[in-house]
């Protein structure tokens, strides 16, 4: 395995191990809920509970769940079964891939071995939208005593005759188990192919929520949370964890593109003349910039569609990506590989989208550029994409990007399922 994939990997580790969007929530509505007896908060009687509800969704969706019970608890959702865990931490499950459009069910079995008990759920489904739909325990949950026969409660349209309203014991805040610790599943959560190994080497206290980040000289992290300054980010004790940070540049901020080479970092963000490709050179590597230098300038400002990344090639040369958003000022040179992408563009007047989105934004679209190194010379790639986030090279030389259509497009003539694009010279993707 090379240096630079296990590099990858633990860079990898310390952005996903932050927080879940569930956590960035003002208020949690979910509710400690168990089976209607008694007084659970304080004693129920021993033994196994099953707890079930649907949800509904109307669009392609993703999701994610934190649970936590008193004692024990295993989850399934959409007859899949996702987890377990219980005691006195809660644990963290990613339900992309899982839950989608149509009714979902989260089904629960839960196991008290003595005295109080209680099942607390924070989930939710996002739809590609942007639409929440709460997923949380509350009064409308359904639970019983009895054994369920076979899988069907698991399913859809099951026949909850027999089964009765939970009991709601409070907020989480209030609960007798206001104190349970919080488990976001760490780095247990990812599968990795044998030989490979991931380890947690920020945390979110150090660095923060990372949009991008990049290796610097010396084996120092240079990397930029949304909307904060650049940052390195040190080894200080060299026990393979960084534990410091310094303030690389405090005059560009809120990056989506990182990339250092040699002495230079090249960083994609909102700095002393907006939103643009700058130059920030450290010749004495006391990690700081010791100036700004704005190479290219987009036509739109940083945003989701905005411009992106930027990346060293193996041919010597450097390539920044920018989204459908984002135009370039830079004129091409004359031998650029794309050029006269607009035939094709549809005759007015043109039917754009109905929802209003990108409507107006004629070819080229997203566009992969190539730029020599002080930013004076700027060649158009591979233009005609969406929203082409990230670029990379293979072994060979090859570039490759992820795009996607928007998802409300889905079973139209037109939508094009999420793609890998091999980005050869001079291709076009088909934005119009």
């Amino acid at each position: 395995m090379s240096h630079r994939l296990v590099s990858l990997l633990c860079a990898c580790a310390a952005l996903f191990a932050g927080d879940s969007p569930l956590f960035a929530q003002q208020k949690v509505d979910a509710k400690w809920v168990w089976f209607d007896e008694g007084n659970p908060a304080e004693n129920a009687p021993a033994g196994k509970v099953w707890f079930r509800k649907e949800y509904r969704a109307e669009e392609p969706s993703t999701g994610a769940a934190i649970v936590a019970c008193d004692d024990e608890f295993v989850l399934w959702v959409n007859g899949k079964k996702v987890g377990q865990g219980g005691g006195e931490k809660s644990s963290f499950f990613n339900l992309n891939g899982i839950v989608g459009r149509g009714t979902n069910v989260f089904a629960v079995e839960a196991t008290n071995k003595s005295g109080k008990a209680g099942l607390f759920i924070d989930a939710e489904i996002r739809s590609q939208g942007g639409h929440r739909i709460p997923c949380d325990t509350g009064a409308e949950w359904m639970a019983t005593r009895q054994a369920p026969q076979g899988d069907a409660w698991l399913k859809p349209r099951f026949d909850e005759n027999g089964w009765k309203p939970v009991k709601v014991i409070g907020e989480h805040a209030a609960s007798p188990w206001k104190q349970i610790a919080l488990d976001l599943g760490d780095v247990e959560r990812f599968q990795l192919p044998p030989g490979f190994e991931i380890k947690r080497i920020a945390g979110k206290e150090l660095v923060g929520s990372l949009v991008c980040m990049t290796w610097g000289n010396r084996g120092r992290l240079l990397a930029c949370a949304e909307g904060n300054p650049i940052i390195s980010v040190i080894d200080e004790d060299g026990d393979g964890t960084f534990d410091k940070t310094i303030e690389f540049t405090s005059k560009v901020k809120n990056c989506q593109g990182l990339c250092m080479v040699f002495d230079n970092l090249y960083a994609v963000g909102n700095g002393p003349d907006g939103a643009g490709l700058y130059l920030l050179p450290d010749r004495n590597h006391d990690d700081k910039a010791d100036e700004v230098i704005l190479l290219n300038k987009p036509k739109g400002g940083m945003g989701e569609h905005g411009p992106h990344d930027v990346v060293f090639g193996p041919d010597g040369w450097l390539y920044h990506n920018l989204g459908n958003h984002a135009g370039i000022e830079n004129t091409p040179e004359t031998n650029s590989p794309c050029r006269n992408w607009e035939e094709g563009n549809l005759l007015d007047p043109a039917f754009e989208d109905a929802g209003g989105h990108a409507v107006g934004i004629k070819s080229p679209g997203g566009t992969i550029w190539r730029f020599t190194p002080d930013g004076k010379k700027w060649w158009a790639e591979t233009v005609g994409f969406r929203n082409q986030y990230d670029i990379c090279f293979n072994q060979h030389g090859d570039l490759f990007t992820f795009d996607s259509d928007m998802e409300w497009d889905v079973n139209l003539p037109w939508y094009r399922p999420v793609r890998i694009n091999h980005c050869i010279p001079g291709a076009e993707f088909g934005w119009r």
